[in-house]
């Protein structure tokens, strides 16, 4: 895996960035909370340090 610097700190984040933006979701076709967690552990495993969330995503539950 690739990493970057973010800006001007010492943050080294994972070029392939995880987006949660359905999980948890109904909107986008929805995903179970089991899977959704599987997905975001498979991509840790696979030295994944980002993620993109926000509080719209899945209503909230992507943050959480």
């Amino acid at each position: 895996m690739k990493y970057r610097k973010l800006a001007n700190t010492d943050l080294l984040l994972s070029e392939v960035t995880f987006g949660a933006w359905a999980a948890g979701g109904w909107i986008w076709g929805g995903t179970e909370r089991k899977d959704a967690i599987n997905a975001i552990r498979v991509s840790y495993s696979l030295c994944v340090t980002s993620i993109d969330t926000a509080p719209i995503y899945g209503q909230g539950t992507s943050e959480s």
